[in-house]
């Protein structure tokens, strides 16, 4: 995963490892956040939800998720 963040002063490059999505730190995520949020989500749909983006990464490597430009130039990207 690659995010790109850039405006007039500033460029930021992040290149994030995509086993990230591989790992039980993605699934502690994953779940923590639902906990926050107020969602119930159960382990098994959790693992669900990481199997199918990691099915999306491997049909799409280089899908673009967020591609974002304002009318001063600043411009936001995240892809796969």
């Amino acid at each position: 995963m690659r995010i790109f963040v850039k405006d007039k002063r500033h460029l930021l490059w992040l290149p994030i490892p995509t086993a990230l999505l591989y790992s039980g730190l993605a699934e502690r995520i994953l779940l923590s956040e639902a906990k926050r949020r107020g969602a119930t989500l159960e382990i098994e749909q959790a693992r669900r939800i990481l199997e199918e983006l990691r099915r999306i990464v491997r049909r799409h490597p280089k899908l673009m998720l967020v591609d974002i430009k304002d009318r001063h130039g600043a411009r936001v990207q995240i892809r796969l």
